[in-house]
């Protein structure tokens, strides 16, 4: 099936590493497999401020990345998850966590980018409360 996506003026968007922009509105039909990430959803190195957006950061960079790249940012992003599984104690977010680790290992990158982006809204509650541990971590507790 056919993916479609929809440009406005000025937006880009990564397709199997090449960074595309739009200089008008444009509709694109896409009619096989690709990598691709629109601009609004990348997270830029110094938006992965938290330990799920570091997570999501080397998970994107491992998605776009040529073959011989992505092993660092696939060991980066595993390190990233451990750290997070270890702090964590919410069996929700346990869950999505080792979710992301599945779909990780099974090359299904946009999935797991997918469920670490839910992972933001939990890390910006558990940061406004002051629940960090060292280096940003959410404690244990929440």
């Amino acid at each position: 099936m056919p993916l479609k996506v929809n440009l406005r003026a000025g937006e880009r968007i990564i397709i199997n590493g090449a960074l595309i922009s739009a200089d008008s509105s444009i509709g694109l039909t896409i009619h096989n497999k690709v990598t691709l990430m629109l601009e609004r959803q990348l997270v830029r190195p110094e938006e992965a401020t938290t330990p799920a957006r570091r997570i999501y950061y080397a998970i994107q960079n491992a998605y776009v990345a040529d073959p011989e790249e992505q092993p660092a940012w696939l060991d980066q992003a595993n390190r990233y998850i451990d750290d997070y599984a270890e702090a964590t104690t919410t069996p929700a977010i346990r869950k999505k966590v080792a979710a992301i680790r599945l779909h990780l290992a099974s090359n299904e990158y946009y999935a797991a980018l997918r469920l670490a982006r839910e992972l933001f809204a939990h890390d910006d509650k558990m940061l406004s409360m002051g629940g960090s541990g060292p280096e940003g971590q959410p404690t244990a507790g929440e």
